[in-house]
């Protein structure tokens, strides 16, 4: 009875509270999916181990080893429990409006990736949040938005009526781009011995914004082709233009569209590897699964976007496909699975950790593999 009902850290199963940390986060990032709503390990989990480990003081702000912190974890996978319990204001210590350093969304917050998946229930437990510091609203991700400003970017009434409630507001370049996109200039002309074509792909190479955005105004062919069998949403993904892929995608392009060689959008977005332009890219491949584009699609040769992400030595794209969910055992049509094709020991260490944690969840057994049309 009275016995202490803290112990100190060096005194609980023999581990002490820092033992406690590294082990937690030697955990494969690959594993959270074992936090899946209904598992029991997910309803002991974030009760008990994260009690005690916060009792031994874990930094509840910590960065794990993709760059996300368990809020932020929490909010993207939709990790009930685990979110709850940060957000009830048992711990005090938790930072709200910590940064994310994940590739692809370096400057995101909590509340970044509540509205991007439009989850009410998450956005609210975070705008309610009871502890210190308190959130702010207006913070800004890498590419310079807010939360607001994706609500309104993606259209969502409900989320941008819940944001304004707590204070959300739009930020003064989000404001100007949305006016930009309103006008309505003098009409294009589009005479009959001038290709369209060429003039919609031109629009995006030169990133000309105010004629593509008339050209959509007038119903150009949002689908149409070039000598090579390509849409403007190719064009879009090679250029990143992620302004005018999201306007294509929400006017009802077909986003698994392939050209001559049977690449789609998605294909083109895992090969590539300019540095400069590598977050913009991996925030491009990350919408295109969003918005239901076939993540295991097949060119002509069998090869998958992981085939050419890691034949190409594209570690970043490789690594986000398979958090993404792509298979990593499909046959290319040389009998190659996208381990087969590369040469980098990094990319060979990623998925031999991805196949040994799917085959764990499957009870041992492997992933499926298969050469699918």
């Amino acid at each position: 009875m009275g016995q202490d009902s803290n112990p100190k850290p060096a005194q609980v199963a023999g581990t002490t509270a820092q033992q406690s940390l590294n082990q937690f986060d030697s955990v494969p990032n690959f594993s959270l999916t074992d936090f899946a709503e209904g598992s029991p390990f997910a309803k002991n989990l974030a009760k008990e181990l994260m009690i005690v480990l916060i009792n031994f003081g874990l930094d509840v702000n910590y960065h794990n080893k993709a760059g996300f912190t368990p809020l932020m974890e929490a909010v993207k996978n939709k990790l009930r429990t685990l979110q709850s319990f940060l957000l009830s204001g048992y711990n005090q210590k938790l930072d709200v409006n910590m940064r994310s350093k994940g590739v692809g969304k370096l400057m995101s917050t909590a509340l970044h990736f509540a509205v991007e998946n439009n989850d009410m229930d998450a956005a609210r437990q975070i705008l309610d949040y009871p502890g210190d510091p308190r959130r702010e609203v207006g913070l800004k991700d890498q590419a310079g938005k807010n939360p607001m400003d994706i609500a309104v970017e993606m259209e969502l009434p409900l989320m941008k009526e819940l944001l304004t409630g707590h204070g959300g507001h739009q930020s003064s370049h989000a404001m100007q781009q949305q006016y930009q996109m309103m006008q309505i200039m003098k009409p294009i002309s589009t005479k009959k011995n001038e290709s369209e074509t060429i003039t919609v792909f031109n629009t995006i190479i030169a990133n000309s914004m105010d004629r593509f955005q008339k050209l959509l105004l007038q119903g150009v062919d949002i689908n149409e082709r070039d000598a090579q069998n390509q849409v403007p949403l190719h064009y879009a993904v090679q250029h990143s233009r992620e302004p005018m892929l999201m306007m294509l995608v929400k006017q009802g392009c077909f986003i698994d569209a392939k050209d001559n060689n049977g690449m789609t959008p998605l294909h083109l977005s895992a090969q590539k590897k300019d540095q400069q332009t590598l977050q913009a890219n991996l925030k491009i491949l990350e919408r295109l699964v969003t918005f239901g584009c076939n993540i295991d699609s097949q060119m002509k040769d069998g090869s998958t976007p992981l085939h050419l992400a890691c034949q190409l030595g594209c570690f970043a794209n490789a690594k986000l496909l398979c958090q993404l969910g792509a298979q990593i055992g499909i046959f290319n049509y040389a009998k190659q699975t996208p381990r087969d094709v590369t040469t980098q020991k990094e990319i060979m260490d990623l998925l031999d950790r991805v196949k040994e944690e799917r085959r764990r969840q499957n009870g041992g057994g492997d992933e499926y593999i298969t050469d699918i049309a």
